[in-house]
């Protein structure tokens, strides 16, 4: 610090040592800067240049009024160039000579730029944002690097970025993380990733973030989807490859003071994109190990014995794999998996505390929570698109998901029991867009959507909770999109939804009935399976 004082005041020591005898030797140059109207420009950069070696001399900007004075210029021939944003760059060359004040006027003319515009898939149908009537957000790789330096939680990531999500509760679940009041409904590059025979609220622990290109968030209710979306639609989206071959290695950790060995979180991330002859790939993997958390006391944080609270001591893996190629002129290929796994195993429980006099505290002899609570999810797809086959948009997607998820041990089951929910979902979905010429951009968005979902709820020692379900579904839609002004845009459109849901007999876990007049239930129930239409 003293040594940069020490430099600073020795410049500006030298720069004010002998200034007549330089000025003696040199000009000034003055001038204005106007647009094509003859207005002033405030805020314009200005560069002074040697015309013989493009050496820059000085710099200045204009004032409010547009007006710039450069002083003390040595004799030579010159190009000043002017510069702002919204209008094209302009320069004029000049020679300067000793003892002179020189004056000079620069017009700019004003410049349109045109930027990328964004296009979201989130009406199931490529569109630019700006003519999507639904709120939407758009989450890009800028927004999620961001974020994921704060925190690798999904679900703290979208409720810092999307207005109307509720705020994440810091655990496993994302049970009560609403959008607007409701649930929504989240996919994986089309791929549903709730449980809505048995809601696992776990949706948003499916994908690791590293996997993800942008995540696109409609709010509201929507019937394009189906499945239950009446608080909106989370699609979120995968990485695509890159035009050139590139390389990343990330490495971080991060702890707390009060503990640096029990709160060490290590992160790492590795992944590989290009394309090559018109073949693109991604691969990529990451890990992180999660670490104990403490409070600005430097207390551990108890977590909740029913493994539902906190990410602290957590393994979590990602693996992510896509590849696409052309097929023929107007058609591509691409298939994709995505693996995601998490698993806590703490050595701390909670040991409860007395109101008014001592708090809850994490103990290794307390309530421990259950080993390995957490989630396994795997979604694999195929796509292929043509760009015009009989006048019309195709997208046609096959998918599988193998999802299963560990709750927390309770003794709500009779002799105790963690239980855990299973999901295998097989679908189908074909979109079309078919242009109609009655007015520029309107068109028909049609399709249908297929899907069949086994659910269970067992517990972990094999005993039966909630017994298999299998839901099957096809659900046909139209939508019809004709804008009417520049402004003005009209939509409307039809879903049907077929389904049955098929169950299987089983018998209640709990006893339901009192046999021996006690008043006690001591004999378990018997339930008959059947299908609901």
């Amino acid at each position: 610090m003293r040594l940069a004082q020490f430099l600073l005041s020795a410049c500006l020591l030298l720069t004010c040592a002998a200034p007549s005898a330089v000025h003696a030797q040199s000009a000034d140059l003055r001038g204005t800067v106007t647009d094509a109207q003859d207005r002033p420009i405030p805020s314009v950069n200005l560069v002074l240049e040697r015309t013989d070696a493009g050496e820059q001399i000085a710099g200045t900007s204009t004032t409010v009024d547009g007006t710039f004075r450069i002083d003390a210029v040595p004799p030579g021939t010159y190009r000043l160039v002017a510069s702002a944003v919204g209008y094209a760059k302009a320069t004029q060359t000049m020679t300067l000579e000793a003892n002179t004040q020189r004056r000079v006027s620069l017009r700019l003319e004003s410049k349109s730029y045109g930027l990328d515009e964004v296009v979201v898939s989130a009406t199931r149908t490529r569109e630019a944002l700006g003519s999507v009537a639904s709120s939407v957000s758009v989450l890009g790789p800028q927004d999620l690097q961001s974020q994921s330096a704060v925190t690798g939680d999904l679900g703290d990531m979208l409720a810092q970025t999307v207005p109307g999500l509720a705020p994440s509760n810091g655990s496993l679940s994302n049970f009560g993380q609403t959008m607007r009041g409701r649930s929504p409904f989240v996919m994986i590059d089309g791929v549903p990733q709730n449980t809505p025979l048995r809601d696992g609220a776990r949706s948003l622990r499916t994908s690791s973030p590293e996997a993800i290109e942008r995540i696109e968030v409609v709010r509201g209710a929507s019937a394009l989807y189906g499945y239950g979306a009446t608080g909106g639609a989370i699609n979120i989206i995968t990485r695509e490859p890159t035009s050139e071959l590139e390389g990343t290695t990330e490495v971080g950790v991060h702890g707390s003071g009060a503990d640096v060995s029990e709160s060490f979180t290590g992160r790492l991330h590795q992944s590989i994109s290009g394309r090559e002859g018109g073949v693109g790939f991604v691969a990529s993997g990451s890990y992180e190990s999660w670490g104990q958390f403490y409070d600005g006391r430097g207390t551990l944080i108890p977590q909740d014995p029913r493994g539902q609270g906190g990410l602290a001591g957590a393994d979590e893996w990602g693996l992510f794999g896509k590849v696409d190629a052309p097929v023929a002129p107007s058609q591509r290929v691409s298939a994709s998996v995505n693996y995601y796994s998490f698993r806590q195993d703490l050595e701390y429980g909670r040991q409860p505390g007395t109101y008014g006099e001592t708090p809850t505290a994490a103990t290794s002899t307390g309530i421990l929570p259950p080993k390995n609570p957490g989630t396994d999810n795997i979604v694999g797809q195929v796509r292929y698109e043509h760009t015009d086959l009989l006048g019309s948009e195709v997208s046609a997607q096959a998918y599988v998901q193998d999802f299963k998820t560990y709750y927390g041990y309770s003794t709500f089951f009779p002799g105790g029991g963690q239980p855990l929910i299973e999901s295998t979902k097989y679908g189908l979905r074909l979109d079309a867009t078919t242009p109609l010429g009655w007015t520029q951009g309107s068109q028909l968005l049609w399709g249908v959507d297929a899907l069949r979902d086994q659910t269970a709820q067992p517990l972990a020692d094999g005993r039966t909770f909630a017994p298999e379900m299998t839901q099957a579904s096809a659900a046909p839609f139209v939508q019809l999109r004709v804008p009417l002004a520049e402004r003005l845009t009209l939509r409307g459109g039809a879903r049907y939804e077929a389904l049955s849901v098929d169950v299987v007999d089983f018998t209640t876990l709990r006893p339901q009935f009192d046999t021996d007049g006690d008043g006690t239930p001591d004999q378990r129930n018997d339930v008959e399976g059947g299908t609901l239409t």
